[in-house]
């Protein structure tokens, strides 16, 4: 069968190279949200918890707590001023529920693949439960190995109203902010998690305003074999970061490139699922990969789902179920052709063709309204990504009256798609005036709140984008008109 026409970028092999060279995902930290049935939490001297966490019972569970300590050296000291916050050691507090091993169990599971060690025999053991109050926080600092093969330290958030409480996280020069509880309905049927390797530098900032409740757990490495000295450690993918880094600032400052690099991502995802944070697998470690390499490059980066779609003639097989209408029906024009899925059929010709992006999402997961963005010439990548691949439609209608067989046929594709900041303006205008001027706005914003110079570079944006946006309004009555 006739291949698509996609007109695929072959300047960027570097980058493909690069990008192939990435065969673990995961990170240094990892985060998420668990639905589930709630364990059955029960403090001694205090009974049953309820969630979400009541007041009464957080100072109650607080009242028969202690200051949680912070390590020194060999010393272990107890300091408000550096960790502020009430622990219960695992004697003082017992968990149970049908599901709860089974919960987290799959927690432990999904960190292991956020963790980049996916084949790795991981087991959680609990450690303390601590219970943040206003005001509660605990300065930058480094987990201490608790027990053999101890690799990371896990944080399950158990249902507790709080404001404030970032958990961040730095391994060498990256950094990661996460909120770590569940809010709103969550409450009653989620549970908040985060783990990270205990090389991590680490702090929680302050707590302002209600409670934050939350079990740690040594996550530990199944025995090793004897001879095995090999030590858990998180992805660096640091050079191809810079690397990547580097090809886009070459391709940014190429005058004749087109404005936008399109990945093809390995995993299908609905609409409904497209997230930066629902990355599967290698997707995963490409999205934090090309997304710290745009924010180095000066690049906007987003996800989104590519169209490619064709219509045109070609000859049908003849096992196809009939019809219900007749001939007659479709030349008279009151019938609509009747589309079969079918694998084999010849193209005898593409009337109709065409290629774009939509459902965006940015790195915090919102939905962003581009609108629909034509995909380029050049534009796709990696070369030759979908020619092994079957499409997503695939159908035919039968010859009917004097008209021949017909053919559609799409592909519908997650994409990451980064365009320099530069051409920002020019990228969204392929969606129309309307797509435009929303970003328009924000730059007219941030020159005000500025020194409001007409020589700077943001001004020159401006008022391009401008005019472009006038340009386009003009020419849409006219455009319309044609169609």
């Amino acid at each position: 069968m006739q291949p698509f026409d996609i007109d695929y970028n072959d300047g960027l092999e570097e980058l493909t190279a690069v990008l192939a060279s990435v065969d673990r995902p995961g990170s240094f930290v990892t985060s998420g949200a668990i639905e589930t049935p709630l364990p059955r939490l029960t403090v001694k001297g205090v009974g049953t918890i309820a969630f979400p966490l009541l007041d009464q019972q957080a100072r109650a569970i607080a009242d028969r707590a202690e200051r949680a300590p912070y390590g020194r050296g060999s010393e272990t000291l107890v300091d408000t001023k550096v960790r502020k916050v009430w622990q219960l050691g695992p004697k003082a507090f017992s968990l149970s529920g049908r599901s709860w091993k089974k919960t987290l169990d799959s927690i432990v599971e999904r960190v292991a693949v956020g963790l980049g060690c996916p084949d790795v025999e991981v087991s959680a053991e609990l450690y303390k439960m601590l219970l943040y109050d206003e005001g509660s926080f605990f300065v930058s600092h480094r987990d201490t190995e608790k027990s053999e093969g101890m690799f990371a330290t896990l944080v399950v958030t158990l249902p507790s109203e709080h404001v404030g409480g970032t958990l961040v996280v730095r391994s060498g020069d990256r950094e990661e902010q996460l909120d770590v509880g569940v809010e709103g309905d969550d409450l009653l049927s989620s549970l908040g998690y985060a783990a990270f390797y205990a090389d991590c530098e680490h702090e929680v900032l302050p707590i302002t305003r209600g409670h934050r409740l939350c079990l740690i757990y040594n996550l530990v490495r199944a025995k090793r074999r004897r001879g095995d000295r090999s030590q858990l450690q998180p992805p660096d993918y640091r050079p191809q970061t810079l690397r990547a880094a580097e090809i886009l600032r070459e391709w940014a400052a190429d005058s004749g490139a087109p404005p936008k690099v399109v990945y093809l991502l390995e995993h299908q995802y609905t609409p409904a699922g497209l997230s930066f944070s629902g990355l599967k697998n290698r997707d995963a470690a490409w999205g934090r990969l090309l997304a710290e390499a745009a924010s180095r490059a000066d690049y906007a980066i987003h996800l989104g789902i590519v169209h490619l779609e064709e219509s045109g003639s070609a000859e049908v097989p003849f096992h196809l179920p009939r019809s219900h209408y007749s001939r007659s029906d479709w030349y008279r024009g009151l019938a609509e052709p009747e589309f079969h899925d079918c694998d084999e059929f010849e193209i005898y010709d593409v009337w109709d063709a065409s290629a774009s992006i939509d459902e965006w999402r940015d790195t915090q997961d919102r939905s962003v309204d581009f609108g629909s963005i034509p995909l380029g010439r050049g534009e796709l990548l990696p070369a030759g990504g979908l020619r092994n691949e079957k499409p997503d439609v695939q159908r035919v209608a039968e010859a009917t009256g004097n008209e021949g067989g017909s053919f559609e046929r799409a592909y519908h594709r997650a994409v990451i798609v980064l365009w320099p900041q530069s051409r920002y303006g020019e990228v969204l205008l392929q969606s129309g005036a309307a797509a435009a001027v929303p970003y328009l706005s924000q730059r007219v914003e941030k020159w005000c709140a500025g020194k409001r110079s007409r020589r700077s570079e943001a001004w020159r944006e401006i008022t391009t984008l401008t005019n472009h946006v006038i340009e386009s309004w003009h020419r849409a009555p006219h455009e319309d008109s044609m169609g």
